[in-house]
């Protein structure tokens, strides 16, 4: 009889223990190019499977270029992660005349993430600003926790913000993931399992006094 308590904790666990889920983001590698995902303004896929964001100039219509989908996000805590490389890329239609925002209170562009409802509501959880010159050298991974968030939201957004800075800024991003990392309560198993359970463990009792009594 010993023996069947090792197997009785085992299918314990397995029905009962909480799991870790991934929220549905779609192509988030992007290897199917910009299949599922909506884009605004200038946004392509580079020759390594990377989702590319550029400002399309201060004056092209475009003030905003945007990568977004809609997916089913987890109430609660979670985190965002995604790999990135952002960075001035030329001077923009503004001819060059840039002025260096930390000494005049002008924003520079930036990469905002942020999450949203069918009615709106943005949240922000992410604001990147370039740092330098677009320099093609490998992304930056980065790791956003998301805490308490309400039900109802199924939206994620790449804003990538053109601002009049004089410069066209170019962003990268790759392995877009949602991962839950405060599992809900264990969900509880159906009669129906319990039945079975119940009657595969009187089964496995039987067998062991069988061979006991042998």
């Amino acid at each position: 009889m010993k023996k069947l308590i090792p197997v009785v904790i085992a299918v314990g666990l397995i029905l009962f223990a909480p799991v870790l889920s991934l929220a549905d983001v779609f192509n988030g590698d992007f290897s199917n190019g910009l299949d599922g995902w909506t884009t605004v303004g200038d946004v392509t896929v580079n020759p390594s499977g990377q989702a590319v964001l550029r400002t399309s100039g201060l004056y092209s219509g475009y003030p905003d270029t945007t990568l977004f989908q809609t997916t089913n996000l987890p109430v609660g805590s979670f985190q965002v992660e995604f790999d990135y490389l952002i960075g001035n890329d030329g001077t923009d239609d503004k001819g060059g005349s840039y002025i260096d925002p930390s000494t005049t209170g002008d924003i520079s562009d930036n990469l905002m993430v942020y999450l949203e409802k069918d009615s709106g509501n943005p949240r922000e959880i992410a604001r990147i600003y370039s740092s330098g010159l677009y320099s093609g050298g490998s992304l930056t991974h980065i790791s956003i926790s998301v805490d308490n968030l309400p039900a109802d939201y199924n939206w994620i957004f790449f804003n990538l913000k053109d601002q009049d800075d004089g410069f066209f800024t170019k962003v990268t991003l790759d392995d877009i993931q949602i991962t839950q990392n405060t599992p809900g309560p264990a969900p509880v198993p159906e009669p129906g399992t319990m039945l079975l359970l119940g009657s595969g463990l009187a089964g496995l009792a039987g067998w062991g006094r069988k061979k006991i009594g042998k």
